[in-house]
């Protein structure tokens, strides 16, 4: 949630906090004025000291005036604003977590293997029940009923889950 910190100043009337911590500049003025703390994509000069800004530098841009103002002129205008240091700093994004090669292919070979497990479980945990259920209820007739009648045995994987497990040792 952002943070908005007010200020007593003409210049630069309050600063929002964003998710990441660094502040976006904005004046609550009725002109709709807007500054806002960037990296720049290209090399700019500052609007008000003339001083060269390489691409990457941190500045305030302001949309409406279209121009650029660096960190020393932006403190030296708002000295009551605190403008953190750090937000200013060349920082590096956070690495991108890229996981393993191949990893949605295991967990989806593991998750249709789990599954053809669980459902040849539950075909071999039905055919005793019915051959339990069976002899009870008919005790020689189901007894008859349950030895001649072949048991479920578990199979195979089909190619389905098989094709998955293949790709998975491949990776």
């Amino acid at each position: 949630m952002p943070q908005i910190h007010s200020f007593p100043s003409p210049g630069l009337a309050s600063y929002v906090t964003t998710s990441f911590g660094e502040p976006r500049w904005a004046n609550m003025a009725a002109d709709n004025h807007r500054m806002k703390l960037i990296s720049l994509r290209r090399d700019d000069t500052c609007s008000q000291c003339g001083t060269s800004l390489a691409t990457g530098t941190r500045a305030a841009w302001d949309s409406t005036a279209k121009t650029v103002t660096c960190a020393v002129c932006l403190n030296r205008s708002n000295p009551a604003a605190p403008v953190p240091e750090q937000s200013f700093a060349e920082s590096t994004p956070p690495p991108i977590s890229r996981g393993t090669a191949g990893g949605s292919v295991t967990r989806e070979a593991a998750r249709r293997s789990e599954r053809h497990k669980q459902r040849q479980d539950e075909r071999v945990a039905a055919d005793q029940a019915w051959r339990t259920r069976a002899k009870e209820q008919h005790p020689i007739l189901g007894r008859v009923a349950s030895a001649v009648t072949p048991r479920v045995q578990p199979q195979a994987a089909p190619q389905h889950v098989m094709a998955w497990v293949t790709g998975r040792r491949a990776r």
